[in-house]
């Protein structure tokens, strides 16, 4: 049985609706900031010093809607937690914080599955923002069924999930990965310029990166990345089309070529004497 780790917790008004958020920040002081000035923000907080606590808190009755992470506490990183909640099943938003927020950071925290990464110097009331937005998009569609999925050739799509499957295998693409697959696959054919799709794997209007151009960078990884573990199932994947300018596409031409069925080869008709030949020359017939 867990033991039940007890943390800093801070609730304000009409506590029944509002955003949980769950802190692992190892300075005491700030976490204790952090947690006060969220709750005006209208988020309920509660921060735990280790890594290992945060464990054990989901390994119990614990729970929450975002999860917030410092980049380096005493005991784990930022990032290694990150992974250990996956594989323990957690599949909460992440948001990583740093007090060195450089681009290399970021691209690290985004490519390990962090729906987003915020330098402390940002402030309280930036980080409250992004909660509120992570936690309404990720809030179900009334429209998508329990059951509903979605095909596209060999890509089988589970949005109730957020999994994809490419020829019934899963892809085991993050949040933000499926984001953007099920963002091309509605679009087959068209282009969809890299600011839709950096604004589809996080909300419109994010800032990320280095300049006002710095959310290239990021949508060329991610797409890289999608690529590779589409062509680790299937090294002739070629369905994602880049344009310098215009964007990325997924290719409906490839998916048209790929669901015309090839007429049978018939094999040759061989006349008896033929086929006599043929049977001194090769005493074991291959199979067909």
């Amino acid at each position: 049985m867990t033991t039940p780790v007890t943390g800093t917790v801070c609730r304000g008004r009409n506590n029944a609706e509002r955003t949980r958020v769950v802190l692992v920040d190892d300075d005491d002081a700030y976490r204790d900031v952090i947690i006060s000035k969220l709750t005006h923000h209208g988020v309920e907080a509660i921060g735990f010093a280790k890594g290992h606590e945060l464990l054990n808190h989901f390994a119990g009755d614990g729970g929450g809607d975002v999860i917030v992470l410092d980049w380096s506490p005493s005991d784990v990183s930022g990032l290694d937690l990150l992974v250990r909640l996956r594989h323990r099943g957690v599949r909460l938003p992440v948001v990583l914080l740093a007090s060195n927020a450089s681009v290399r950071r970021e691209r690290l925290a985004l490519d390990r599955g962090a729906i987003d990464f915020l330098s402390k110097s940002r402030g309280v009331a930036i980080l409250a923002q992004r909660i509120h937005r992570i936690v309404l998009l990720a809030r179900p569609v009334p429209a998508v069924q329990a059951d509903e999925t979605i095909r596209c050739g060999p890509l089988l799509l589970r949005p109730h999930i957020c999994r994809a499957y490419w020829k019934n295998v899963d892809i085991n693409l993050t949040l933000s990965e499926f984001k953007v697959i099920q963002l091309l696959t509605s679009k087959v054919d068209e282009y969809v310029s890299p600011r839709e799709i950096y604004d589809c794997m996080h909300y419109a209007g994010f800032i990320g990166g280095t300049g006002e151009e710095g959310y290239r960078t990021n949508v060329r990884s991610a797409v890289r990345r999608i690529r590779r573990k589409f062509q680790a199932l299937d090294t002739d994947f070629d369905m994602i089309s880049t344009m310098p300018i215009q964007g990325y596409q997924w290719n409906g031409s490839v998916l048209a070529g790929m669901s015309k069925e090839r007429p049978a080869r018939q094999p040759p008709r061989l006349s008896r004497p033929a086929i006599h030949q043929v049977n001194h020359a090769i005493p074991t017939a291959p199979a067909e």
